[in-house]
């Protein structure tokens, strides 16, 4: 039987992103694609692009504290960046890490609006 690890950060939904932007909250909102999988036009408003690849180095620039919220994301469901960023954060001691699951491609479903970088 295989061990399973309990995961260290929470799962949201577009509408539940869509309302935090609305509603103006202060949290990081972090796009994670890798340099081969990012595209400058699909970002989702309010973001930045902070590669999987980079992120400790990134993250240190950024003066983020342990307790701020971060929310990454990637292309979609099948795209294991943001769950592994997510995971590599809650080891750097980061509490407050959300994975938006669906992505671009759920973002997209939803008729929101992309920003370029």
């Amino acid at each position: 039987m295989k061990a399973t690890m309990a995961r260290k950060f929470k799962v949201i939904n577009r509408k539940e992103l869509k309302e935090k932007l609305d509603r103006g909250e202060k949290f990081h909102l972090w796009n994670v694609l890798n340099k081969d999988s990012f595209i400058p036009s699909r970002n989702i408003p309010g973001s930045r692009w902070v590669p999987l690849e980079d992120l400790e180095s990134k993250v240190c620039s950024l003066n983020v504290g342990a307790d701020d919220e971060i929310v990454v994301y990637c292309s979609g469901h099948k795209c294991p960046a943001s769950k592994s960023a997510a995971d590599k954060l809650a080891s750097m001691g980061y509490t407050e890490v959300s994975v938006y699951e669906g992505g671009l491609e759920d973002w997209s479903a939803g008729g929101l609006p992309y920003i370029r970088f």
